[in-house]
């Protein structure tokens, strides 16, 4: 079963699910009437099968997952956070 039209447009155009950036993927399209450009993140399939079984994710989270799953994605940002607020404190 596959995702109804006007959800998957909505989930494309909206922020990525893990660290919360705007779609930065870009299409455009040219017609008669105009050119359009649609900025739209991806759509990965979770574990269900329901329509909410889709998360919306960047390509850098994209790229990321499929290295890495995404707890470890987080505690390694966190660490870098967390190391970049106490260099920042140091200076």
């Amino acid at each position: 079963m596959g995702l109804p039209l006007f959800y998957f447009i909505l989930k494309v155009t909206s922020r990525c699910e893990i660290c919360g950036c705007k779609p930065s993927e870009k299409l455009e399209v040219t017609r008669k009437d105009g050119s359009y450009t649609l900025m739209w993140n991806y759509v990965r399939p979770t574990h269900t099968i329901t329509t909410e079984g889709y998360q919306v994710t960047c390509g850098t989270c994209k790229k990321l997952a499929v290295y890495f799953d995404i707890d470890h994605i987080v505690k390694h940002a966190a660490r870098i956070m967390a190391k970049r607020m106490h260099d920042k404190r140091r200076k």
